[in-house]
């Protein structure tokens, strides 16, 4: 297990605790070497830092600049403090501006040392809003240059589950075939084709990752020239193709790229909800209810199974569903785990 990069526990290089590694203040991204060891002489000085206020007062300004602050904010290193990565980032300025004023005071003798009335630490403001998850793994990455503390697959694991073919972890051993795939689109790289009927033209190659690893995509020209539009870093897509061996890895050859947003749309023919008991009456009306509170463009298809015998309702086309996160939560609530998939391709 990797832990987050701390202010009061980290080192400037990875370091063991117990089982477990704690991130390093030298593998953040932004902070250079003069900085890291500002802090941690200021961190020995006094002995662990007690607040957010505190960093800004004891470490040399010189070496250590807003920026800096700002992906240790990121980062997660200063999340010791109790207060949200938002609120801190925030309160950047404002600290910063605190920590000017105290040093002009001690160096004017005008400090709690020379008689004057103690100043207690100014507090991030908790009331700022926070950053959704998207937003803070998002900055976690930027800061880290990977997710740590969560991934923004995590909430749509279960739609991504169901849309696709194979994860990337299944695709390992050695895997031949075709495969659809969904994931995060990152480092997308271009290259010219120097020979052939295609010289001249552009190809592309990208990283897809998802919960259990990553893999690498390839597009030929066409397909780039196609679905290059879709492949923002962090877009979360699905792509259809071949997996074949290349090296010592293996590589899917893009046929066809859908915005996980669309895939339901492209892909679902019906949603279906198995049931393996009949529900009472109350429990009909619930399920009812939940449907028509999630609507969308899928039939849905109820079947039933008891004992030798199978059913399949199709009710009115006004019940028509969506196929989202919150749908199949809610229905599954009420039939159990697992009872909600699609139909389609």
């Amino acid at each position: 297990e990797v832990l987050p990069p701390d202010v009061n526990e980290s080192e400037w290089a990875f370091s063991v605790e117990g089982e477990r590694i704690r991130f390093g203040l030298g593998g953040v991204k932004g902070i250079g070497e003069a900085a890291v060891e500002a802090l941690l002489e200021a961190r020995r000085r006094v002995g662990g830092f007690r607040s957010f206020a505190q960093i800004f007062t004891e470490v040399d300004p010189r070496a250590v600049n807003q920026k800096v602050f700002e992906v240790l904010a990121k980062s997660g290193a200063c999340d010791r403090f109790g207060v949200h990565r938002a609120a801190l980032a925030s309160a950047i300025e404002r600290m910063s501006d605190f920590a000017q004023r105290r040093r002009r005071e001690i160096e004017e003798g005008q400090s709690s040392l020379f008689g004057g009335a103690a100043v207690a630490d100014p507090e991030p403001d908790a009331t700022t809003p926070q950053w959704d998850e998207m937003e803070r793994l998002r900055a976690e990455k930027e800061a880290l240059g990977f997710y740590l503390t969560g991934n923004p697959l995590s909430e749509i694991e279960p739609l991504l589950r169901r849309l696709v073919t194979h994860t990337t972890g299944e695709l390992r051993g050695g895997f031949s075939g075709a495969a659809t795939v969904g994931g995060l689109v990152t480092r997308l790289k271009r290259a010219k084709i120097k020979s052939g009927p295609n010289a001249g033209r552009v190809m592309g190659r990208f990283v897809l990752e998802d919960l259990e690893g990553s893999l690498g995509v390839t597009l030929f020209a066409d397909q780039l020239q196609r679905f290059e539009p879709l492949l923002v870093d962090e877009a979360t897509v699905l792509v259809r193709g071949q997996v074949r061996e290349r090296g010592s890895e293996q590589e899917l050859t893009a046929e066809e790229i859908v915005p996980l947003e669309r895939a339901a749309a492209k892909l679902i023919t019906a949603v279906r909800v198995d049931l393996s008991r009949e529900l009472t009456r109350s429990e009909l009306l619930r399920l009812r209810d939940l449907v028509t509170e999630h609507p969308g463009d899928f039939p849905l298809e109820i079947a039933l199974r008891l004992d030798s015998t199978s059913v399949r309702i199709r009710p009115e086309g006004r019940f028509k569903v969506s196929f989202s996160p919150a749908m199949i939560a809610a229905v599954e609530q009420l039939t159990g785990s697992g009872t909600v998939s699609r139909l389609g391709l």
